[in-house]
């Protein structure tokens, strides 16, 4: 089990500080083989960088109570946020035994989390999602990492290793006022670990019965005044037996946090992925087994002032872009010629451009103030089926704000909004108002009002699609239409009011409940003709979510936790174009139990519940159960130090989550970690 620490970690001056656990997983790392990443760590001589988040004293640090940093832009004690926030540490991410990313959100009340494919891991709250969730804002190290094409996030082709995050802070419900159109039901915000975190060379080899196979390299280290991680590596999955959807991925990520005065601070980070994802079927006619070649790069670029006491400005720039390219000929019958080949062009490119300033001051000492400004621009290319014309542009300008006051030591009050620009549905504001009263020490109830706002994405709003039967028609002078885009079409938006309770005792306990009611409005549901093409897409429904969540997080002595999950959740919708009714269980729940069993050894489990429910573009799935189990040892040898690690996951039987040609079947993986 992981221990509190009695130091501080630089990247996290205003969170409470972890041991990094005993599987090494988390503690060494890679050789330098990217040649064009260290060469960009000898140009640009790197230290510390804080986050921009060390405005609080050394006693919030290392206190009871935990710091979290993405609610407002302002490091608070969670009892003081105004929102429902979780966070998953490295402990958790351990004891899950979770083999990706996306299986973490299973231990966050409200979220389900499937697979539709081998290929398309989908991670929702609240339903009302189809495969792509584009409802919910994912940040990584405060970069927004949904493509803008679709709206969604592309899992499983972030360069990002999961050996390499920190803690994921999971906020529940809309946080628009802090971080733009996409944080409408809530947002996820990764943090990995400070350059100087993971000292050294660490290895991982993990094998699995379903051809699971993990190959990563990381080092870390310092240079003048920089410090700096590497990390490597390749993957390989075949995930269903009943479905031709391996998966393979080759990713480096390069890390540098620079101190250039006592007062600057410089963050760097740059990664790209490669990798093959099968798709489709051996032997059909209509979609014909192939490869869909995915590629990620980035680039991020952070530079922080400190001001004075209690102030300090932050400039942000980061570039991505994404694209899967997939080509492929179809049969088609076309009267009166009967079955034709047709090429159907899947390719799309997104690229993205960002910049933002931000500035913290502190008033009086009673007053927080944050407030920025940002500017993106978004271009998309999407082959014919999609016909989104090359470098169709989505720009967008938003300032934000919010001001913390304590007008007595019991109660916080927090007001924050922000106002939007974009060039797809012209200018909105999204306000929020929290109130966090404490009746005792450790016990704080708050009450919170927001709204919020989803902008279409860019193929719901520029979609021109269609294919062409070149073989009887060579200048596609009559083609076929398939996915329509409506430049009419209304934002999303959401209106939720909650109440929430938080608790916290010593070290033992930490308990959070949470119950709320939202309105949306204009939700953009796809429409499908009986024919199947054109799609299209329109404002349709309106839905009312109404629920319960339970969270707590208890640790009876060193050696044990029990982490436990519930939602209650209910949907009340029009159901015009989609079952948005049916589409989340109405009673979920996680459980996580970890306990040190020797001082070399542990074991945990984890549980996980979900009701019947219908995902948007799934299958009517029935109860589902799913229980995984890990243990791990520590091995110490001379200097050699490591961790071999056992995991098997949904042990009690095959599980159906998505769609009923998705079976989980029970599997077995093998990871052996070496600090080098």
């Amino acid at each position: 089990m992981p221990k509190v620490l009695g130091c501080r970690c630089p990247s996290l001056p205003a969170v409470s500080v972890r041991t990094v656990p005993k599987s090494g997983g988390h503690r060494r790392v890679t050789r330098t083989w990217v040649a064009c990443l260290a060469c960009t760590l000898l140009a640009g001589r790197a230290g510390p960088f804080a986050h921009g988040q060390d405005l609080v004293s050394e006693d919030d640090i290392l206190g009871d109570m935990p710091v979290v940093l993405s609610v407002t832009r302002l490091a608070q004690p969670a009892a003081e946020a105004p929102a429902t926030v979780t966070i998953i540490d490295r402990g958790m991410i351990d004891a899950s035994g979770a083999r990706t990313i996306p299986d973490l959100f299973r231990l966050i009340p409200g979220f389900f989390v499937g697979l539709k494919s081998g290929n398309e891991p989908v991670v929702t709250y609240h339903g009302l999602s189809d495969t792509y969730a584009r409802r919910l804002q994912i940040l990584v190290d405060g970069r927004s990492v949904y493509v803008p094409s679709f709206g969604g996030v592309p899992w499983y082709d972030l360069p990002l290793a999961l050996e390499d995050i920190e803690r994921i802070e999971v906020i529940r419900g809309p946080n628009t006022a802090a971080y733009g159109a996409n944080a409408f039901l809530g947002v996820i915000s990764i943090h990995t670990y400070h350059g100087s975190a993971l000292p050294g060379a660490f290895a991982r080899a993990l094998a699995g019965t379903h051809n699971e196979r993990k190959y990563l390299l990381r080092y870390g280290g310092r240079y003048a005044d920089t410090d700096y991680r590497i990390t490597a590596a390749t993957e390989r999955d075949d995930e269903f037996d009943s479905k031709d959807d391996a998966r393979s991925s080759r990713y480096a990520r390069l890390r540098t946090d620079h101190r250039a005065s006592a007062n600057d601070t410089l963050l760097f980070q740059i990664g790209a992925l490669r990798g093959p994802r099968e798709h489709g079927a051996a032997g059909n006619l209509t979609t014909p087994l192939r490869d869909r070649n995915a590629s990620t790069e980035f680039v991020q670029l952070r530079w922080r002032r400190k001001l004075g006491v209690g102030s300090d400005a932050s400039l942000q720039f980061f570039y991505t872009e994404h694209e899967w390219e997939e080509k492929y000929t179809t049969q088609y019958f076309l009267a009166p010629f009967g079955v034709i080949p047709v090429l159907v062009d899947f390719d799309v490119r997104s690229r993205r451009y960002d910049l933002e300033l931000q500035h913290r001051l502190t008033p009086s000492e009673t007053v927080r103030v944050v407030w920025g400004l940002n500017s993106r621009l978004d271009r998309v290319d999407a082959g014919d089926y999609y016909g989104v014309s090359d470098d169709t542009e989505y720009r967008l300008n938003r300032l934000f704000a919010n001001v913390e006051w304590h007008p007595s030591p019991a109660l916080a009050v927090n007001l924050g909004g922000i106002l939007e620009n974009n060039s797809f549905t012209g200018s909105h504001a999204s306000p929020r108002l929290g109130l966090n009263y404490s009746v005792a020490p450790n016990h704080t109830f708050r009450a919170i009002v927001s709204q919020a706002l989803r902008v279409p994405s860019v193929v719901e709003e520029r979609a021109d699609g269609a294919i062409c039967a070149k073989v009887v028609d060579p200048t596609c002078s009559a083609p076929v239409p398939t996915l329509l885009g409506d430049p009419g079409l209304s934002a999303e938006r959401i209106t939720s009011r909650e109440l929430g309770y938080y608790s916290r005792l010593n070290d033992t306990l930490t308990f959070d409940a949470r119950l709320y009611h939202d309105n949306i409005y204009n939700l953009i549901s796809i429409l499908i003709p009986p024919g199947g093409i054109p799609r299209s897409f329109a404002n349709t429904d309106h839905a009312t979510l109404s629920g319960a969540e339970l969270y707590a997080d208890l640790r009876p002595d060193d050696e044990t936790r029990f982490v436990f999950g519930y939602a209650y959740t209910h949907i009340d919708s029009d159901d015009n174009a989609d079952n948005y009714s049916t589409s989340a269980p109405i009673h979920s729940v996680s459980l996580l139990v970890d306990r040190e069993l020797s001082p070399r050894l542990d074991g945990s489990m984890a549980v996980y519940r979900l009701d019947k429910f219908a995902p948007l573009d799934g299958d009517p799935i029935d109860e589902v159960t799913r229980v995984d189990l890990r243990l791990a040892r520590e091995l110490k040898q001379g200097g050699l130090r490591g961790q071999v690690s056992l995991v098997g996951q949904s042990i009690l039987g095959d599980i159906v989550e998505y769609q009923t040609d998705t079976t989980f079947r029970r599997r077995v993986y093998l990871a052996l970690d070496l600090e080098l």
